[in-house]
């Protein structure tokens, strides 16, 4: 399995098979916004996860369904830049999920962590 990190501004994609939090500790220097504000997202058996994003700082002014919605646009948005840097990097996507979450993860890969 492998992990992403988009980044929205740049159209980077940063692919790295360990954990989200260890890789952006390690690459503060190329990463400098906060964690949040990064797609993020899994690689598994030619499936590509896009877990639920949304950058911006009105976050807490939103319900649940209104967080979800605003995220499915943004993935939405952005999936087709993510999948062409993906096929550059030699990397075959067959299928895409998007607005996952922990718990959608761990039932979708038999995860006891995700």
């Amino acid at each position: 399995m492998k992990r992403l990190f988009y980044n929205i501004d740049n159209n980077k994609v940063y692919v790295f098979n360990s954990s989200h939090t260890e890789y952006f500790h390690n690459h503060k220097d190329t990463l400098n916004k906060g964690f949040d504000y990064y797609l993020r997202g899994l690689i598994a058996n030619d499936t590509l996860y896009l877990r639920v994003f949304y950058p911006y700082n009105d976050i807490d002014n939103l319900t649940y369904n209104e967080l979800i919605k605003k995220s499915l646009d943004l993935l939405t948005m952005f999936k087709n830049n993510v999948m062409l840097l993906l096929a550059q990097q030699g990397i075959k996507i067959t299928d895409i999920k998007l607005n996952v979450d922990n718990v959608d993860l761990k039932n979708c890969l038999h995860l006891l962590n995700v």
